[in-house]
């Protein structure tokens, strides 16, 4: 029997849904918190943005659970290294849970 990849679960096809879901604000939801907790770790909004529209995803930390895939994407901005932490649902709603922003 071949070896048989789900591509549906490829970081490269995740990053590409990630990114087509960050085109479309209405499909874009954030934490009750994340305003509070990327200021709080120095990733302003326009970090998280973009990492959204324009960064990596770390293969390392990407998951599917039954309620969508789990990804942590990250990028550089302004001389530090931003992560986001998403989750993009099974109706293709991108959930931003967790920002933040180490510097280099």
């Amino acid at each position: 029997m071949p070896n048989i990849v789900n591509i549906s679960s490829h970081p490269l096809r995740v990053l590409e849904e990630i990114r087509q879901a960050a085109n479309d604000l209405s499909s874009v939801r954030f934490s009750e918190n994340i305003n509070d907790l990327s200021l709080a770790r120095r990733a302003p909004m326009s970090a998280v943005w973009a990492c959204l529209e324009q960064g990596q995803i770390d293969r390392q930390h990407t998951h599917r659970e039954p309620n969508g895939m789990y990804a942590k994407l990250f990028c550089d901005f302004a001389g530090s290294k931003i992560t986001v932490d998403i989750m993009l649902d099974n109706t293709k709603v991108l959930h931003v849970l967790f920002a933040e922003a180490e510097e280099y």
